[in-house]
């Protein structure tokens, strides 16, 4: 995969995830950036979190 740059939005939703002290799902990621950031979409933060776990930098954990 192409190196991707680390934009401001994705800068938030990975300092979101890596703060929380639970396992956040998605739309709590995204109330978190949202609170700081209120024109982030969820379809970014969705995309963001994806693009994250293919990298390493998080890992995605499935309940159910």
């Amino acid at each position: 995969m192409a190196f991707e740059r680390m934009t401001g939005q994705r800068r938030l939703i990975l300092e979101a995830v890596l703060r929380a002290d639970d396992h956040p799902t998605a739309m709590q990621v995204y109330e978190r950036v949202a609170a700081s950031m209120p024109n982030v979409s969820l379809t970014t933060v969705y995309r963001n979190l994806n693009l994250l776990v293919e990298t390493g930098e998080i890992r995605r954990i499935s309940c159910g």
